[in-house]
């Protein structure tokens, strides 16, 4: 095969077919700097060896805020939501209006390369809800 043709291969978009997709996300503040976040993700869980295993919350430079493993495949529940509790924001991301971002991963693909961006401006009474555009 030559490398023209393992290069084409390797961009198919068959291969990346199954990456994570981040559907939407609901940020709740609890109280004490904390808040919580639900996230509903879709991807074609095939079994052990190829599900969605993880999410995280991470800041503008990659710093990770909150981390979600997902322990086992979800084969017949898609799209689904999980959660994740006592995540510590910095004051400063809330007050100037950081933008966070959302990262999925999956055991075969690795991270998703399309993360949902949580925009802190749009939080109202203590809630940010967004959805994948």
């Amino acid at each position: 095969m030559s490398v023209m043709s393992l290069i084409s291969l390797s961009f198919s978009p068959s291969l990346l077919a199954n990456e994570v997709s981040i559907l939407a996300a609901d940020l709740k503040h609890q109280g004490n700097n904390t808040w919580s976040l639900n996230v509903t993700l879709k991807h074609e869980d095939t079994g052990w060896d190829h599900y969605a295993d993880q999410w995280r919350l991470v800041d503008k430079n990659g710093k990770v805020l909150g981390d979600r493993i997902l322990y086992h495949p979800h084969v017949n529940e898609q799209p689904f939501t999980r959660s994740l509790n006592a995540i510590q924001i910095p004051f400063e991301y809330i007050d100037t209006g950081e933008t966070l971002y959302i990262q999925a991963h999956d055991k075969l693909h690795g991270w998703s390369e399309n993360p949902l961006a949580l925009d802190l401006n749009l939080i109202k009474a203590g809630r940010l809800q967004q959805k994948a555009p």
